[in-house]
């Protein structure tokens, strides 16, 4: 019973999110004569540094991600934190800021912990640009210096009450700041804008000819998933269910609260920008338990 209510819920979150994508239609035309913000220096930035002899990314060729999410850490570490987030929620941008630098000095550089990023867009479309441009840095394996970047234009100053929403062409400066091959990163960005404004103009000639909403809303899903970005943003959002059904017993009853971000530390639900102190207790009783073994 309490794994149906899980999935139940689970069920509900994600119609959450698809509905916010439908919401933000009129947001996502609204930002494309955005003037750009400066940025601060970056978190962990993975930018190449020619200073050093290393050659910047834009003259290196793209073979696609080496991993099938972003992933920190190493493989084998018996702790993995599965983050669910999205480049326009507060939170995570405070969570970035101040709690994971902790984490990542204590644990994912001393190979304790494996560190994976998954989209959960709830901002409606814009959200959903800027999590396919992330999937586009990823291509090139610099999806952790783009989410640094990305927080600091959403959040100028790191201000957390000063939203800026973020035009595609400021999605590729971001790019083009961090040394990726732009190229290649402003290929998948088109393609995937292209399509989505063909969807809109599609959802919104559907709705002058019906006034089935629903049947316009499936149409629109629908035309998206056509695009591999989006269908890999929204398969993280299908994801999040498995999590939730994996939870233990005693967290079940606390994931009908879910928002961004959240977090799985194994099989340990952890909701919100919550102090290191938080994942702190969390991590070390799963490598307790780990040592123990089985």
């Amino acid at each position: 019973m309490g794994l149906s209510r899980t999935w139940i819920v689970a069920t509900v979150v994600l119609a959450v999110a698809a509905a916010g994508l439908l919401i933000g239609l009129s947001q996502w035309s609204a930002h494309v004569n955005q003037t750009p913000d400066a940025n601060e220096p970056s978190v962990h930035s993975e930018r190449a540094d020619p200073a050093n002899g290393t050659a910047p990314l834009d003259t290196a060729p793209t073979s696609g991600p080496s991993t099938p999410h972003p992933v920190m850490g190493d493989p084998d570490a018996p702790v993995t934190i599965v983050e669910f987030a999205e480049f326009y929620c507060p939170f995570c941008a405070k969570f970035m800021w101040e709690t994971f630098p902790q984490i990542e000095a204590a644990y994912i550089e001393t190979g304790k912990a494996r560190y994976v990023f998954r989209n959960w867009p709830v901002h409606g479309m814009i959200a959903v640009d800027a999590a396919v441009a992330g999937e586009c840095a990823h291509d090139q394996d610099a999806f952790w210096a783009y989410s640094d970047a990305t927080f600091e234009r959403v959040f100028p100053n790191r201000n957390l009450s000063n939203i800026q929403t973020l035009s595609m062409d400021e999605l590729k400066e971001i790019a083009a700041e961090i040394g990726l091959n732009t190229t290649a990163f402003n290929r998948c960005l088109d393609g995937y804008a292209q399509l989505a404004n063909q969807c809109r103009s599609a959802y919104e000639s559907c709705q002058d000819r019906t006034s089935d909403s629903n049947a316009c809303n499936a149409a629109f899903m629908a035309c998206l998933e056509q695009s591999d970005k989006f269908t890999a943003v929204m398969a993280d959002n299908q994801s999040l269910s498995d999590f939730v059904n994996a939870l233990s017993p005693e967290d079940r009853g606390r994931a009908d609260r879910l928002g961004t971000p959240t977090f799985f530390v194994n099989d340990r639900l952890l909701v919100g920008a919550q102090p290191y102190s938080a994942f702190e207790r969390l991590i070390e009783e799963e490598l307790n338990r780990a040592s123990s073994g089985p």
